[in-house]
């Protein structure tokens, strides 16, 4: 119980006892990585959370880029007792990611840079129909539900035998999130897993006919219904294509609706709107909040360190939603003559109250750089 309060608690007392524990001699870090085919090196450095949170997704991101692989990313660091001096080192990386407490954040000089939020989540209020909920989704998706409904016989199955929790998190969460985060794979301990969210919440499976193909580890904490664990069966993604996720999170939804539960949480994921868990669950008609855990004062700051294509690229191609200091959520889209903002990424959710397109020109602008890239080499030699 220790384990998930120390992660998810909203208490006060909570944040604070996080803050001092982050503020202890050692608990920040600093790590560089290099991707071999390319791509801008990236130093990280701060809150530990953001290793997980923001560099391992960062180095994956610029492996798919460059048609690499994840095994190729080259990290070097550890601890620091002070991460934001090494940070402001020589040898950093072309991009430079900071996790820091707001307040800390403002009281330094990074020079042009964007603030974001270290993490979202996605609250839904739930509708008093499940025909009106259904409602809430685009066109094709409607038909999708529908369709899958008819086709594969979707349906949702609740249980509460220890045998089926196993079942659930070897061969559906733990492979998940194999697959989809490779070596930092971030989860609940197996042991939390059990006493804390099985025994005192809800697991569904979704089943095709009789056959399990996903499953779901679910907590109503406060009168809402908050996704915790969820997962396909071997983590295949064939069950993705077969719409088994959409699937199970809409008849989930649609089983609290008969509950009388008016909200749902949808866990969260980083600020980055063309992460995969973006376009997902902006199906579901969220609002975007930062969370009220100990992440709700905790900041992302993106800060170039050299103007090279490979860094221009991976701002364009990655819109973040930024936060000011009274709080409020904005989507950034970086451009410049060579490469337009990539609004076919869409943002519009509740709780974000607009997008504004960034110069790179002017974000980048003094920044040292070569005159051609590493990128710009590979291409002229085609």
């Amino acid at each position: 119980m220790c384990a998930y309060w120390w992660g998810n608690s909203t208490s006060s007392a909570a944040r604070r006892l996080r803050r001092a524990y982050d503020a202890l001699p050692g608990a920040r870090v600093g790590w560089d990585s290099h991707g071999s085919d390319g791509g801008p090196s990236i130093s990280y450095a701060g809150l530990q959370d953001g290793v997980s949170h923001v560099l391992a997704p960062m180095e994956k991101w610029r492996q798919r880029s460059e048609g690499g692989t994840d095994e190729r990313n080259e990290r070097r660091g550890g601890r620091r007792t002070r991460a934001l001096a090494w940070a402001r080192g020589p040898g950093r990386g072309d991009l430079i990611a900071l996790g820091l407490y707001g307040d800390e954040a403002a009281r330094h000089d990074f020079g042009r840079h964007l603030v974001a939020p270290l993490r979202i989540h996605y609250l839904i209020h739930l509708d008093n129909s499940p025909e009106a909920f259904l409602a809430r989704f685009g066109k094709k998706d409607r038909e999708n539900i529908r369709r899958g409904l008819r086709k594969h016989d979707w349906n949702l199955e609740r249980t509460g035998r220890p045998e089926d929790f196993d079942l659930f998190y070897t061969s559906m969460h733990v492979p998940t999130m194999a697959a989809r985060h490779q070596g930092w794979v971030r989860s609940e301990r197996r042991d939390v897993a059990e006493h804390v969210l099985f025994r005192r919440g809800l697991l569904f499976f979704l089943r095709r006919g009789s056959e399990r193909v996903a499953g779901v580890l679910c907590r109503v904490e406060g009168g809402t219904l908050v996704i915790r664990l969820a997962g396909v069966m071997d983590g295949d993604a064939r069950h993705y294509r077969d719409g088994a996720q959409l699937m199970l999170y809409h008849l989930v939804m649609r089983w609290a609706i008969g509950q009388g539960i008016r909200r749902a949480e949808l866990s969260g994921s980083r600020p980055f709107i063309s992460e995969g868990l973006y376009a997902f669950k902006r199906k579901f008609r969220p609002q975007i909040v930062v969370p009220k855990t100990h992440f709700a004062d905790k900041r992302l700051i993106l800060a170039p360190r050299r103007d090279t294509a490979e860094v221009r690229d991976f701002l364009r191609d990655h819109p973040v939603i930024t936060v000011n200091r009274s709080g409020e959520l904005r989507v950034a889209y970086p451009y410049d003559r060579k490469r337009p903002p990539r609004t076919d990424l869409p943002w519009d959710c509740s709780g974000i109250s607009g997008a504004q397109e960034i110069d790179l020109d002017c974000l980048l602008a003094g920044l040292p750089g070569p005159a051609v890239s590493r990128r710009d080499e590979r291409r002229a030699t085609r």
